[in-house]
């Protein structure tokens, strides 16, 4: 299938978008609270510094345990709560059948959809996280599964309109790079995660998935959720300590869900749209140079 003009301008826009993300030095997903509050949790933190060294490794165990558990059973949970099929459903008059055949349909039209699923699931996350946080830390602690589920849910989502399929085990590992580059903070940092997304892009479209054994199988994605689930879990132990506070947990919790939720869901629609159009593009080249 041929890019069509507005397709080549998207994947440009896209590049663009990709440089800028990069080059911010702050990522916004992690930076939500004001300075009053921040100024407050710091004074809570030399005041109870092994209070918070403790809850930092409740923190980093809960969001490990629920990055492993949305690779693992999790995934296969929430499969149920949403219709991987809804593009194929959607777009069947193009002369869909399969999320193959999503490489007919023109990007716009799958960007318009994910924007839509998009908007389901942040404000799930905001009513979630608004309710889960007017309980007090142990509420706070619960509410990170949760949240990374409705995460996850969104990626697997996205995936699936722009033809990738969710449940392929290699799928999940980039999902799971998604997600990492998506909080990563310095620029360094994402363009080491950009790289690994880069070849990860490639060995799924050249590698079958028996492929996925040599680089340790499923062992591979429970690995990398565990590494992620370490780097994110400690950035996420201020963000845990204020949903702790009542009333004002109830209030940061909803916006802060809803932000990463959202942000993260940008990030993985942006990229997938991405890899979507130059996946195209490189069959458009190969159709061209065979004939």
């Amino acid at each position: 299938m041929k890019l069509s003009s507005t397709e080549l301008l998207e994947l440009r826009k896209v590049k663009i978008w990709e440089k800028n993300y990069i080059e911010k030095n702050q990522n916004k997903i992690l930076a939500k609270s004001g300075q009053f509050i921040s100024n407050s949790l710091d004074k809570v933190s030399k005041a109870s510094p092994e209070y918070v060294r403790k809850l930092s490794g409740k923190v980093t165990e809960a969001t490990q345990t629920a990055l492993v558990g949305c690779m693992d059973a999790g995934q296969d949970l929430v499969k149920y709560t949403y219709d991987k099929d809804k593009a194929v459903k959607r777009f069947k008059n193009d002369g869909v059948s399969s999320l193959k055949d999503l490489v007919k349909v023109d990007v716009s039209k799958l960007d318009e959809l994910a924007r839509g699923v998009v908007f389901e699931n942040k404000v799930a996350g905001g009513v979630e996280g608004f309710v889960m946080g007017l309980g007090d830390i142990t509420a706070a602690i619960i509410d990170i599964p949760i949240f990374f589920t409705l995460t996850f849910r969104v990626m697997q989502q996205i995936a699936a309109i722009y033809g990738y399929d969710p449940e392929d085990p290699i799928e999940k590992l980039y999902m799971i790079k998604l997600l990492s580059f998506g909080t990563a903070v310095k620029t360094s940092g994402k363009i080491a995660i950009q790289a690994e997304l880069q070849m990860l892009r490639i060995a799924i479209k050249r590698f079958s998935f028996m492929k996925l054994e040599e680089i340790g199988g499923k062992y591979a994605v429970i690995i990398a959720a565990r590494n992620v689930g370490k780097n994110v879990g400690k950035r996420l132990t201020r963000k845990t300590l204020l949903k702790g506070i009542p009333m004002v947990g109830g209030v940061f919790g909803g916006f802060f869900n809803y932000g990463f939720i959202k942000d993260i869901a940008e990030v993985a629609n942006m990229m997938y749209k991405k890899r979507y159009l130059e996946d195209k593009l490189e069959t458009e080249i190969l159709f061209d140079s065979l004939a």
